[in-house]
């Protein structure tokens, strides 16, 4: 499941007393989309944003911890992981006034557990503003875990990535947050669950509520407090805990009345129905029973391709991701591995599973290998390099494998068009074990093979891989490969040497959709780099381009109307 939120994130400050703040966040005109899938899922879309427009009451220690939280009681539970997630990254603990300035450590509530956060001081880019840069560097998950239930004991929770902040001390706020963050959960070589929150924020403007205003902002806080317990960023559930939501989820659901629903769903699809209440029933109905994996399994194995049936069961199967549910998928995928239509949609949603079985991966390398269905054994090649890739954190010896053979196959590649796919398969991958190959196409005579080896690069993150590309996009004569480079870089956290690069692209390449493809991708890290603001009004002063001086003009406006 994948949620989008945009929007404008408003704090209001309801008291402030010796060392704490009551503070009041919402979004009032938040667009959300949300997918499951491909499938957009439209009431429940609608229904976090209507939940997001109402005040969530936060208490905040004076360096910017957040201890307590109360939802409305109609936040439904989406809703609130939703908020939590982005309340969370909204959070910035300064030091106090023991610690040291330049760095300094801070232990959060974060929605896995308790985090201990990393924080430096990165560069002075303005007297009254402050560069941090906020790593997650290790988690205390709570006692039993959110979703499973399960005891943590056993379990390892991996933190990754990093925020980009600018802190206004002058104003006392956050001016940007940009970064990834995610937290894998792993239990021995298995991953159990994964998730990943990519933030942009950017500081808009200061208001002064009216007395009214925030006298009604006072009276709902007030309204809550009185109707709900309060509860932290870190969702703490017992057994018995998930039981009851499990439960409360199913209702009085039974396999054959969730069967019912989907045969009564199959025949009502022309009226794009949200499908998420179906598809969460089942997959509920698959954790709480999970011998009945089969039986779905066996459901699917029968459906009609195209149909709702063969759109929820795998993608609840592969959301489950146990054992019984993997073994199911298996077999759905030996049944229909002959339909081509049904078998590309499996490989897809097979492929994204975090921590295949090896008779899975095994399953999808027989297709790879030997399916005599026309492009059926492409596909399920590149699926092999996304499940690398998602191997190389839990089973890196299987994901080495993988890369192995896919070096070894672009040896043997005697076309333009093969030697491209396994590049491709190469970077789904995106193992640095594959660096070598993949660069020693840069200087290919195919502008091609070129193309694709940049783009083969994109999820390989070293300094390495980022000297290779700055190196290219700066010694290529052809456009579409310095271009590529550009679009390369929205899939990497951008260093001070890459931006001083790409600012340079920005100002003298010769290329319009070059300087174009590089001022978008630079635009959004104006907070980080505050320098690029005068190279773009240059840029709209400039009458050498007139597509780039337009385009800079367009951003500037948008800039100053916002303000």
């Amino acid at each position: 499941m994948k949620i989008i939120a945009e929007g404008e994130l408003s704090v209001a400050v309801l008291e402030r007393n010796n060392d704490t703040l009551r503070v009041a966040y919402s979004m009032p005109n938040s667009e959300i989309v949300l997918l499951l899938g491909e499938q957009l899922l439209l009431e429940s879309a609608k229904k976090i944003s209507t939940d997001f427009a109402k005040p969530v009451i936060a208490d905040l220690d004076l360096q910017g911890q957040i201890h307590s939280l109360l939802f409305p009681q109609y936040y439904d539970e989406l809703s609130r992981n939703s908020f939590r997630t982005i309340i969370a990254s909204f959070q910035v603990s300064l030091p106090k006034d023991e610690q040291d300035p330049e760095a300094w450590e801070v232990w959060e509530d974060v929605p896995a557990g308790r985090c201990r956060a990393v924080y430096q001081s990165n560069f002075s880019i303005h007297p009254e503003r402050i560069a941090l840069i906020k790593s997650r560097e290790e988690i205390e998950p709570p006692k039993f875990h959110r979703t499973t239930g399960e005891e943590t004991m056993g379990m390892t929770f991996v933190p990754a990535g990093s925020l980009q902040i600018i802190f206004d001390s002058q104003l006392g706020l956050v001016r940007s947050i940009e970064g990834t963050e995610s937290t894998e959960v792993l239990v021995s070589d298995t991953t159990l669950s994964t998730s990943e929150s990519s933030i942009r924020y950017e500081f808009l403007r200061n208001e002064h509520a009216s007395a009214e205003q925030l006298s009604l902002l006072i009276k709902q806080s007030s309204k809550i407090a009185e109707s709900v317990n309060p509860e932290t960023l870190t969702n703490h559930f017992a057994p018995a805990d998930i039981k009851k939501l499990q439960i409360k989820q199913l209702g009085d659901s039974t396999f054959e009345s969730l069967v019912a629903d989907l045969v009564r769903e199959e025949s009502n699809q022309q009226e794009k129905k949200d499908q998420t209440p179906l598809y969460l029933k089942i997959k509920a109905f698959m954790v709480v029973h999970p011998e009945s994996s089969e039986r779905w399994g066996d459901l699917a194995r029968r459906a009609t391709p195209g149909s709702l049936t063969l759109k929820l069961i795998p993608t609840a199967l592969v959301s489950v991701g146990d054992d019984e549910s993997q073994l199911a998928l298996l077999n759905l995928l030996k049944a229909r591995s002959p339909e081509p239509l049904v078998a590309q949609s499996l490989l897809v949603t097979i492929s994204q599973i975090k921590a295949p079985t090896l008779a899975l991966e095994e399953a999808v390398r027989d297709l790879a290998r030997n399916s005599p269905i026309p492009g059926l054994a492409p596909l399920a090649q590149l699926c092999l390099g996304s499940i690398a890739r998602n191997l190389s954190k839990t089973a890196a010896p299987r994901a080495a494998q993988i890369v192995a053979w896919a070096v070894e196959e672009i040896q043997k590649a005697d076309s333009e068009e093969k030697t491209q796919h396994w590049l491709m398969i190469l970077g789904n991958a995106g193992l640095s074990e594959s660096v070598p190959i993949i660069s020693s196409y840069l200087n290919d005579k195919s502008n091609i093979l070129r193309r694709t080896a940049i783009s083969a690069l994109r999820f390989i993150h070293s300094k390495e891989t980022e000297e290779i590309l700055l190196h290219t996009l700066t010694t290529d004569s052809d456009s579409d490969i310095r271009e590529e480079v550009v679009v390369t870089f929205r899939f990497r956290f951008l260093t001070s040497q890459a931006y001083e690069t790409l600012q340079n692209v920005l100002q003298t390449d010769e290329s319009t959709k070059v300087r174009l493809a590089t001022l978008n991708l630079l635009w959004p890290m104006r907070e980080r780099f505050p320098q690029l603001m005068r190279v773009v009004e240059k840029a709209a002063e400039a009458q050498t381009n007139s597509e780039v001086r337009d385009a800079a003009l367009r951003l500037l406006s948008g800039e100053l109307s916002s303000r």
